[in-house]
């Protein structure tokens, strides 16, 4: 991401747009919202994330949204 957050997120929202059900792209979206300072929405994602595969691994720092 190193400081593109803007154009990482479009990124990730359009993988998430052609596969809805690819966990690790709403971690990812999540970790670029953190970044962006967009608490919840963050959160919102890393929830998706966790519903599509309980198993993904979060960044300990994600988890304190």
């Amino acid at each position: 991401m190193l400081g593109r957050n803007e154009e990482s997120l479009v990124s990730h929202e359009q993988a998430i747009a052609l596969e809805p059900t690819f966990a690790q792209a709403h971690l990812n979206c999540g970790v670029v919202l953190r970044n962006l300072g967009r608490d919840h929405e963050a959160m919102a994602c890393f929830n998706r994330a966790i519903a599509i595969r309980p198993t993904i691994r979060m960044p300990i720092s994600e988890g304190t949204c």
